[in-house]
């Protein structure tokens, strides 16, 4: 089929970047999606008093003395991933609050999605490179978040999940003393949790103003807590990874593998070897690469970052038809079951195998997720014919149009551009593809522009780095003191 074209490339290193995705966490992600299919239902049923009984009785547990923390995370974090409308959720959430006026569950469940929506408007640009009007609805949604979070902390007497976020919304913004505030609050309730330790680890990494010191005294200190297990080895892997993000971010690959080897060694884990298999395959190390991501696929707790489905997605791009590529999606994609590009990448590998209609299920799923991609392979499908699937022209062309107007996917543009000229609207193809080239234009520029930025903002860095070493070496590094 002529029309067949390559997919577009996945952005690794913005997926590395982000502060809060939505997890799996422990669970199984078959049972996460099934609470948080219920989790909607109710919103938007309005059952609320039967989600207020099962978050409340949850935290009830832990207010009686359960000193674990996992079953607290994934119920909670879900309010941060009810995609994929995520707007529409809202009017639930305060109408939840509204009938249970103190309901700490409510309460915080409003506060984590108010946070959510703040992390989005935020982005994961330097702020070099971030608009003011994203910084600002920034600001607006996690005051919002501020305030459903503290008016929640009088109502248990264990609010370790507020002060666990109000951590996270002063990590964005906050003084350093604020962050460390929220995470002692939230540790005096649950001193062993491993969680809550990578998250404040997390703020003490040297590109958030702290430094590999100060990691490696909090590990030190999370000693007594966690014994020298698995938990201490998991915070111990933090240095060496972050080193091996930032090799990457520098494109020195080999650093980057060295310092991942040594993550590795003290922690096995899925998002560890994923992003090592990125590094790999920006090495031309593609049988390496394919290791690690086989490798992750046999580990627990997959679902919960965002290294694994876009090392892939950029894996289909460098090795064309694989049918190890094939093996690995048909694996991921159940942990990833709402990841559209995924379902694109094996719709794809499927229709060089021949496997047409396997292929068609797997584009409409994607564009059933947003993906214009996939919902401009469907019209071509139906289009053109073939494969098994039947000749519908008049649908065909009504769904290339959809995908056409639905993104910014040049391909879904250019598919409905050609159909229009097969149909012998030659005017409408014409004025469609010069908007499309047009459109290729700008985006060159925008590139361009971007990378401008990126170099400013790297020199930017590098100037706050050389002030702060002063400050340092003259005793007085507090930061932002004359910014």
């Amino acid at each position: 089929m002529p029309w067949i074209q390559s997919l577009r490339a996945a952005s690794f290193l913005v997926a590395c970047l982000l502060l809060s995705i939505p997890a799996a966490a422990a669970r199984g992600v078959i049972d996460y999606e099934r609470e948080r299919a219920l989790v909607l239902a109710q919103l938007q049923g309005g059952d609320y008093a039967a989600l207020d009984a099962r978050l409340n009785g949850l935290q009830q547990r832990f207010e009686e003395g359960d000193p674990a923390d996992e079953a607290l995370w994934p119920s909670f974090k879900m309010f941060e991933d009810l995609a994929p409308d995520l707007a529409s959720a809202e009017a639930g959430l305060v109408a939840w609050r509204q009938r249970f006026p103190r309901s700490y569950a409510a309460r915080v469940a409003l506060g984590i999605y108010y946070f959510r929506r703040g992390a989005d408007a935020r982005g994961v640009k330097y702020v070099a490179l971030t608009s003011r009007a994203e910084l600002a609805a920034m600001e607006r949604w996690m005051s919002a978040a501020w305030q459903e979070l503290e008016a929640s902390l009088e109502l248990t007497t264990r609010p370790f999940m507020s002060h666990a976020y109000m951590l996270l919304i002063e990590s964005f913004d906050g003084e350093r003393a604020e962050v460390e505030r929220q995470f002692r609050s939230a540790e005096r309730h649950a001193p062993a949790s491993l969680r809550l330790r990578v998250r404040y680890m997390g703020r003490l990494k040297p590109r958030w103003g702290g430094s590999y010191e100060q990691m490696q005294a909090f590990i030190d200190e999370s000693r007594t807590m966690l014994g020298e297990g698995a938990g201490l080895a998991e915070l111990r892997a933090e240095i060496p990874a972050d080193q091996a993000k930032l090799a990457t971010e520098h494109q020195d690959w080999n650093a980057a593998e060295q310092y991942y080897a040594q993550a590795l060694k003290y922690h096995d884990a899925a998002p560890l070897r994923c992003e090592r298999a990125w590094v790999r395959l920006q090495r031309d190390q593609v049988d390496a690469a394919l290791d690690d991501l086989e490798h992750a696929l046999a580990l627990p707790a997959l679902g919960n970052e965002t290294a694994c489905p876009s090392t892939l997605a950029a894996l289909t791009l460098k090795t064309g038809e694989n049918s190890r590529v094939l093996a690995l999606l048909d694996g991921f994609l159940p942990h990833y079951p709402r990841t559209g590009d995924l379902y694109n990448r094996r719709g794809w590998q499927l229709q060089q195998h021949g496997r047409h209609l396997e292929a068609f299920k797997d584009y409409t799923r994607a564009g059933e997720l947003g993906e214009s991609y996939g919902k401009a392979m469907v019209g071509n499908y139906l289009f053109y014919g073939g494969g098994g699937i039947a000749q519908e022209r008049e649908r065909g062309l009504a769904v290339l149009k959809e995908a056409a107007a639905s993104g910014s996917d040049q391909y879904a543009k250019q598919s409905y551009a050609a159909a229009l000229a097969a149909v012998g609207r030659h005017d409408e193809a014409a004025k469609l593809q010069a908007r499309t080239e047009a459109g290729m234009e700008m985006q060159r520029e925008n590139y361009r522009n971007l990378k401008m930025l990126a170099a400013a903002a790297a020199l930017l860095a590098l100037l706050l780095g050389v002030r702060d070493a002063r400050r340092k070496a003259k005793g007085r590094a507090k930061p932002g003191a004359d910014d």
